[in-house]
């Protein structure tokens, strides 16, 4: 087998992978973001009713 079409493959991961670590950090910020405004809306009302 021939893996010579693999390696613009890499190259190319390699070139964004700066890139995808900023949107994953950006979407980890986010949602870290929204879990404490959702915990502060949800005390602020009483906190989570019993049944």
């Amino acid at each position: 087998m021939n893996f010579g079409g693999w390696r613009p493959v890499e190259v190319v991961i390699l070139e964004r992978s700066d890139r995808a670590f900023e949107v994953l950090r950006q979407n980890a910020a986010t949602g870290w973001m929204m879990l404490t405004m959702v915990r502060g809306v949800v005390r602020s009302s009483g906190g989570l009713a019993k049944r």
